[in-house]
């Protein structure tokens, strides 16, 4: 049957690529998470999906500005690309902070120890 709308697979192809690296950062997290301190490898690997995924959402949302007949709503393919984006980007953002939070800890916790520990010594 011939068709006078062209059907565009790209677009899902997309989402579905933006999709695995959303998973995949979840994934590298939950790692983090696991083998705990040792995260340089996990967040690295977080940041690498996340900076795929930007480039992925971009070229999204550029082909979403150039295509004339889209397979759904505009609207809804934007809000689609720009919240599994935004999913990576706190995940990417949650990583950045745990080595400081983990240094803040650390020298918190030795703090408070060297004050018990001192005034365990004094009675």
């Amino acid at each position: 049957m011939f068709n006078l709308l062209p059907k565009d697979t790209v677009f899902f192809e997309l989402f579905e690529n933006i999709a695995r690296l959303m998973v995949a950062a979840a994934g590298h997290l939950r790692r983090l998470a696991k083998e705990f301190p040792q995260i340089d490898g996990a967040i690295h690997s977080i940041r690498k999906a996340e900076h795929d995924a930007d480039d992925l959402a971009h070229t999204a949302l550029d082909r979403l500005d150039r295509t004339f007949i889209t397979p759904f709503d505009r609207e809804d393919i934007h809000t689609l690309v720009q919240g599994m984006d935004d999913i990576i980007d706190q995940i990417d953002a949650l990583c950045k902070r745990i080595p400081d939070a983990t240094t803040r800890f650390a020298a918190y916790g030795g703090i408070r120890f060297d004050r018990a520990w001192r005034i365990w010594l004094s009675h």
